[in-house]
């Protein structure tokens, strides 16, 4: 299963992963009801991130958001077994 969402600057500043709120059924397909996720991004493990359904994010971290390439402008999730989430910058 894949999950698209957009790179936004606030991304990129903040260090979150985020969805909009039209987003939300996707979100509830993708992710199901798991709460933590073990999180690769661009192939770099960053351990077992927390799902912020409220806030509709996960926190990978500033330092993560702004090594992305300048040009990426949508994250291509896929979920790998039960919990593992792999995550490509396009």
């Amino acid at each position: 299963m894949v999950f698209q969402l957009s790179i936004r600057q606030s991304t990129r500043t903040y260090g979150y992963i985020v969805w909009k709120q039209t987003q939300d059924e996707d979100a509830k397909r993708f992710f199901g009801d798991l709460a933590k996720v073990k999180l690769w991004i661009d192939g770099s493990y960053l351990g077992e991130k927390a799902i912020d359904w409220k806030w509709r994010r996960i926190f990978v971290g500033v330092r993560c958001t702004k090594q992305l390439a300048k040009d990426a402008s949508t994250f291509r999730l896929e979920l790998c077994g039960d919990s593992e989430v792999r995550v490509v910058s396009q």
